[in-house]
């Protein structure tokens, strides 16, 4: 598929508008935009499935909840294409759920844990690294990275598409949107423990794994074993659902939806998404030396629901529920 089929597709058709349009392009990590029609077709698809109206949508529409894994899960597809078996070259001919797979296993088959080799070499060559410390209280950090290295160190653990060894997504929102990143992280094992406990009991409200419908209506990330859903091992055995809930925390890092603390985040480490700040006039507001300010009052987390972000350093914390865990 190409991109003018694309654009008859969505585009000509009025199910998306050009703003939309050229989002998807520029995530497009190949110069045909080659991948751009399974990506649109399949945001489609999961937006329906979880209730998110699919015509006319808008750029505010975008439920980044979704399209960060569609982004994430194809550009690295494509940079792993040389290892892609010749049965799974054809992208068009897998499911996302095919394609996930896919590049799950290809990375399971490198060595350690780490998966990416730029992380192996940012973690060797920390020196590159261009950052700001914003906060180092004990147990707890916050660091904007100022190039890719450092996203990507920062990143370990994660499956964010600004810390793939590919740098087109970091480059689209650094340099292009002008976005700067605050990646605020858990780093002791006291602070973790803390985390743990406030949520070994909370299995109802947050889990791991894949996506499921609460209501008809809202998405949820919930635990599966064997198959079957929390859900599903809750209506037979409440205390087995728990305990597998409990076992997952054991994990370094711990991906979930929590009702009570902002939706779908990592539990240890979490990105704040923050865009430039911007005059009356819409012109990026720049300091002495011509770096764009930050807009925190309109940060998100990455990947999640819009809140609020505060300079000081305790509202980092109180944003992502982190301030029951420091002193």
């Amino acid at each position: 598929m190409t991109k003018n089929d694309a654009k008859k597709a969505f585009l000509t058709k009025g199910i998306i508008d050009n703003e939309v349009f050229e989002r998807f392009l520029s995530e497009d990590p190949t110069t045909q935009k080659k991948y751009v029609f399974y990506m649109i077709k399949e945001y489609l698809k999961q937006a329906k499935d979880e209730g998110v109206k699919v015509n006319d949508i808008s750029l505010d529409d975008l439920d980044m909840g979704i399209l960060s894994q569609i982004f994430s899960y194809v550009t690295e597809y494509n940079t792993l294409l040389g290892r892609v078996p010749q049965d799974k070259k054809d992208i068009y001919k897998l499911s996302f759920e095919e394609l996930a797979n896919v590049v799950d296993d290809l990375n399971k088959s490198t060595d350690g844990d780490d998966k990416s080799s730029l992380r192996k070499k940012a973690r060797a060559n920390s020196d590159n690294f261009n950052e700001l410390g914003i906060v180092d209280v004990p147990g707890v950090s916050v660091v904007a990275p100022y190039n890719h290295d450092a996203i990507c160190y920062y990143g370990q653990g994660t499956r964010w598409c600004v810390a793939m060894d590919t740098s087109s997504h970091w480059m689209g929102y650094y340099f292009n949107q002008n976005y700067t990143f605050y990646i605020i992280s858990a780093t002791s094992d006291a602070v973790r423990n803390k985390i743990k406990e406030h949520y070994q009991n909370k299995w109802e409200r947050m889990g791991l794994g894949k996506s499921a419908m609460i209501n008809n209506k809202k998405r949820k990330w919930t635990l599966v074993k064997d198959g079957k859903d929390i859900a599903d091992i809750a209506a037979i055995d409440k205390e087995e659902a728990a305990e597998l809930f409990k076992e997952r925390l054991k994990l370094p890092s711990l991906r979930g939806y929590d009702i009570e603390n902002y939706g779908y985040r990592n539990l240890y480490k979490v990105a704040f998404l923050v865009p430039p700040l911007k005059d009356r006039n819409g012109v990026i507001v720049r300091d002495e030396e011509n770096n764009p300010l930050p807009n925190l009052s309109d940060a998100h987390i990455y990947s999640s629901d819009d809140v609020s972000f505060n300079r000081d350093w305790k509202e980092y914390f109180k944003v992502i529920g982190l301030d029951d865990f420091i002193e």
